[in-house]
């Protein structure tokens, strides 16, 4: 896609959206193996580079789609539903198109993801790094863990605080400065360290980099306003739109859940029991308050985001409507994981075992829910600013 582009986002959007469709039942066959390896195996992988998801909210002007919040939350609920590993490796490398993309200079931008196969991993934000600004540049050193991704990434995020002639830039909150810099794969190493059981195919292991020069039109703070793109989804903050788009990814999992439930429960007749599992009128009760608690989840997710996107579009999102969507993130998030719970949990033994779907999503969901988007702290904050006292605004 190029800047002359005439269509509009959602358009753009959906037309990922079916090619996501399209390539949902390749992921969801793939998903024992990607748990059982660890990783996204090459297929997929290239099932998803060729549906170009990973650059949809990139620019146009640098070879994204520039496409709407809402084709981005469908298609992370469609890889939800169908693994959420690789749900959480497209939230993880597409956010970079918003985060990244726009504020990095426009050349250097432009050669990072006007490359169809670009995907950007990012480790975490604490800083176990620093860079130091040296002649048109910085030179940076560190390590960075949960880099979900890095086994099939091109770049990485190297965010670190930045040093100058022996101090330490502090932002005006007294915090450190901290910068986003963009590393090739070439020039990192990455450091097996994902022992967990759930979301094991994101593969987050850690990256190192020693003393690695950045030109400084590969740099840009990590935290602020600025860029080259003023088009709707980037007076979104990337935060908010990875965040609404991880509560995706569960709730897609919960839907598919319930839908492998209803099938098991038609088949099953438990030990010492005369009914199969459907006939009994405690499970119908389950499956009907299910189907509802994910239905009104997604409900929630799709007005706070049209709400989001319409004052997006009118030039600014006020903290209203983005209290909205923090809150339409963090339960449905809950839902998803009481839905899995009460399914995994009528299902009995049966649920127990590797070879088990159910017990993939059970287990990944409960890893999904421990993530910086599912902390309870924020119905709080929303509650903050709904009642009118001070808030975090970077949280919100």
């Amino acid at each position: 896609m190029v800047a002359t582009d005439t269509s509009t986002p959602a358009t753009r959007g959906n037309a990922i959206l079916t090619r996501v469709h399209e390539i949902a039942p390749l992921v969801a066959a793939a998903s024992e193996e990607i748990s059982r390896d660890s990783c996204l195996p090459p297929r997929v992988v290239e099932a998803m580079v060729g549906a170009d998801v990973f650059r949809m909210l990139a620019p146009l002007e640098v070879g994204g789609a520039e496409s709407d919040l809402q084709s981005f939350a469908l298609i992370a609920e469609t890889f939800g539903a169908a693994d959420m590993s690789a749900g959480w490796c497209f939230v993880q490398g597409a956010t970079a198109g918003i985060a990244l993309a726009p504020r990095l200079a426009r050349e250097e931008s432009k050669q990072i993801f006007g490359d169809p196969r670009c995907v950007v991993a990012a480790g975490s934000a604490v800083p176990t790094a620093r860079a130091d600004a040296v002649r048109g540049g910085y030179v940076v050193s560190g390590e960075w863990a949960f880099a979900s991704g890095c086994l099939h990434a091109t770049w990485f995020d190297a965010r670190a605080p930045i040093w100058r002639d022996g101090q330490q830039l502090r932002a005006p909150n007294g915090l450190a400065s901290l910068y986003s810099l963009l590393l090739p794969k070439g020039q990192v190493e990455i450091v097996h360290s994902w022992p967990v059981q759930g979301m094991r195919g994101t593969g987050s292991h850690r990256y190192v980099a020693r003393e690695v020069f950045v030109p400084e039109g590969r740099a840009t703070p990590m935290f602020g306003e600025g860029g080259s793109a003023d088009g709707p989804i980037y007076r979104v903050s990337g935060l908010s739109a990875a965040h609404i788009a991880f509560t995706s990814v569960g709730l897609g999992a919960a839907t598919a859940a319930l839908d492998e439930f209803i099938r098991f429960a038609t088949e099953k007749t438990p030990f010492l029991a005369r009914e199969r599992i459907c006939d009994t009128s405690a499970v119908h009760a389950l499956v009907g308050r299910a189907q509802a608690r994910v239905r009104s989840a997604r409900a929630f997710r799709d007005v706070a985001i049209a709400r989001v996107w319409c004052e997006a579009e009118a030039g600014g999102v006020s903290p209203a409507a983005r209290a909205d969507m923090r809150l339409a993130s963090i339960s449905g998030l809950d839902a998803a994981v009481e839905v899995i719970d009460s399914l995994y949990r009528a299902a009995g033994t049966s649920g127990v075992f590797e070879g088990s779907s159910l017990q993939r999503r059970f287990q990944d969901v409960h890893v999904l829910s421990q993530q910086l988007f599912g902390r309870p702290s924020h119905y709080e904050n929303a509650g903050k600013m709904l009642l009118g006292l001070e808030y975090d605004k970077v949280q919100l």
